[in-house]
């Protein structure tokens, strides 16, 4: 099942705004350098904002933020924790879910939309990953 990324309505902003703050000195003189820097931070953007989602599909998590891709055997998923941790992730909201996994205890910051339903499928296919109650309320 897909999940898309939590969405922040300032972080919305000020991503946006930026894309559309490069537009503006277009209206004031054209320039092609000016357009082709325009348009490669529109599709960074764009890939960054409509490719961050989280897949369950088998038994892998499967992340996915932009054009980069991480694989989690669920498995190995040991614990789940809230956290407003502000490090880079492929996440949109600053009210994240911390996913703590084997080997070596890695952590992936993640922001699922339906975070109950989330958590739900993830213990079905492994009941013994910890979830932090606040996940819950």
């Amino acid at each position: 099942m897909k999940f898309k990324s939590r969405v922040d309505l300032w972080l919305a902003a000020i991503i946006w705004g930026t894309v559309i703050a490069c537009f503006v000195p277009l209206f004031i003189e054209f320039d092609w350098i000016l357009l082709i820097v325009a348009i490669g931070m529109l599709v960074f953007i764009g890939t960054l904002w409509f490719g961050t989602y989280y897949v369950i599909e088998d038994n892998e998590l499967i992340i996915s933020g932009g054009i980069a891709r991480k694989k989690i055997p669920i498995a190995e998923i040991t614990k789940l924790t809230k956290t407003n941790n502000p490090l880079s992730s492929p996440a949109l909201s600053i009210k994240r879910m911390e996913v703590m996994y084997e080997p070596g205890m890695q952590i992936v910051l993640i922001s699922p939309d339906e975070q109950r339903r989330f958590i739900e499928l993830l213990l079905e296919k492994n009941p013994h990953i910890v979830v932090d109650p606040k996940l819950l309320a």
